[in-house]
């Protein structure tokens, strides 16, 4: 299926968060004597991108100095654990379908990046095509 547009994505339930780790500063460190910006934290999201993207975004948007994703590299091979399927890699042998999930992919998280951001892209010799 092809991209058609934000208004699918704007309807998405409210994601769970699974647990937030927060870093409070100590109150001798050298970062608390400056401007002291608000704690970092990291949470650990279980969904689908279509999903937790226009969620993060809400959030987020604009705001993110640094993304770094490990995308499915269209091997053309189903993944397993023990017997049971864990992930499927085979995007029915199309170019095209893949390429769409990733180009729809980098809407969404070009949309989180700062105006200074980075977007890192892991991606394995099968796609040494796919450059910027």
């Amino acid at each position: 299926q092809h991209f058609t547009g934000e208004q699918s994505y704007l309807s998405s339930p409210q994601l769970h968060t699974l647990e937030t780790f927060s870093n409070q500063l100590q109150e001798n460190s050298p970062q608390t004597t400056l401007s002291s910006p608000p704690p970092w934290f990291n949470r650990l999201i279980c969904g689908d991108k279509s999903q937790v993207l226009p969620a993060l975004i809400r959030e987020f948007a604009n705001s993110i100095n640094l993304i770094y994703i490990d995308p499915p590299f269209m091997t053309g091979r189903d993944f397993t654990s023990g017997t049971q399927l864990a992930y499927s890699d085979k995007w029915n042998n199309d170019l095209d379908i893949y390429l769409q999930w990733l180009y729809e992919t980098f809407i969404q998280l070009h949309r989180l990046l700062a105006q200074d951001g980075s977007l890192y892209v892991h991606l394995d010799w099968r796609a040494t095509w796919l450059q910027v």
